[in-house]
């Protein structure tokens, strides 16, 4: 019988007791237990490229294996294949459910937000990318995490990129305020309801019902209930993507074309309306194209050109440049006129 997943393996304390300050750490110990309770290898990188964890397991390449079962001694299925290793690359976002402030409605109905911050160098063309959002205290004892696939994630965005009466969609919100590029602004819009069901962003406003009282009213909401659990167990516990990671890197690829290139100014009131339009105009212009590595080339070529000339009088300047630049052997001695 399949078990649930996440559980705690920790039997002397809860997950929901660590602060802020422990939280990090102490969460992806406890996805590492759960993991390998499961068969999965586990390993942590000894610098922090934006993958906090690698993991590895032995399926079934015909897929006849379940996503519980513990395969590490194992060398063929019971179908006669030899298993084969899958690689998975997680990024993990812990966070404590909350209240929303100044969301009177949402307040009233219980409804209670994971909130994640994720910049756009989070979005690796790797399909073995997974984001996982983890939440230690969905309830006093349980635990919830969402597990899903970097081209899931971004496709989820497209099909729901519609705009509300405001103008603004969840890819809107997601991908083109300016604080996703500068990795400062955290997403408050995924919640956990008391049905104990996830959705994402829900609208809607607080009315009185017929006796007076105010009570939470929802017009919209999405259900993101797809990677939780064992459910997004199973979206990773496969070769899906081992099979078919050319045409999926191309996948990811066009998704980010579709939502990175937008712009909105959201609530800063510095960005004129004359930016905006600058700044979109600059994106339509700049798009890739079957011709961008040519371009990309030709950008960079100019670029030295650019620098050489700026940097002939500034001996120290350039040797101060250089300094950034001691990873690309080839650039620093481009500098060199």
């Amino acid at each position: 019988m399949s078990q649930r997943f996440p559980s705690n393996p920790f039997e002397d304390v809860q997950p929901s007791e660590f602060n802020k300050y422990t939280k990090k750490h102490a969460s992806e110990h406890f996805l590492d237990e759960n993991f390998r309770k499961i068969g999965w290898e586990v390993f942590e990188p000894f610098t922090d490229t934006g993958i906090d964890r690698i993991i590895r397991k032995k399926i079934c390449p015909n897929n006849h294996t379940k996503y519980d079962d513990v395969t590490n001694n194992i060398k063929k299925c019971e179908c006669g294949e030899p298993l084969k290793t899958i690689t998975r690359f997680l990024q993990i976002k812990t966070r404590k459910l909350d209240t929303k402030k100044n969301a009177k409605n949402l307040e009233l109905l219980k409804y209670r937000y994971l909130g994640y911050t994720l910049e756009s160098a989070d979005f690796r063309t790797d399909p073995r990318h997974v984001f996982v959002f983890y939440s230690d205290n969905t309830t006093k004892t349980q635990q919830d995490v969402h597990i899903i696939p970097i081209a899931d994630y971004l496709q989820f965005f497209i099909d729901n990129d519609i705009p509300n009466a405001n103008g603004n969609s969840p890819a809107n919100t997601q991908f083109a305020v300016r604080s996703f590029r500068e990795g400062q602004g955290k997403d408050n819009f995924l919640f956990y309801k008391p049905d104990n069901t996830w959705v994402y962003n829900p609208q809607g406003r607080s009315k009185k019902d017929a006796s007076g009282n105010i009570v939470g009213k929802i017009s919209n909401e999405i259900p993101f209930n797809d990677w939780l659990n064992e459910k997004g167990l199973e979206k990773i516990s496969n070769h899906v993507i081992e099979n078919d990671m050319i045409t999926l890197q191309d996948t990811i690829t066009t998704q980010k074309l579709q939502l990175f290139y937008r712009f909105t100014k959201g609530r800063s009131n510095t960005i004129t309306h004359e930016n905006v339009q600058t700044i979109r105009t600059h994106f339509q212009e700049n798009q890739l194209v079957e011709n961008y590595s040519e371009t990309l080339q030709q950008q960079r070529e100019a670029t030295i050109v650019t620098l050489q000339q700026l940097l002939e009088d500034e001996p120290e300047l350039k040797e101060s440049i250089k300094k950034y630049l001691i990873q690309f052997k080839e650039m620093r001695n481009k500098l060199e006129i």
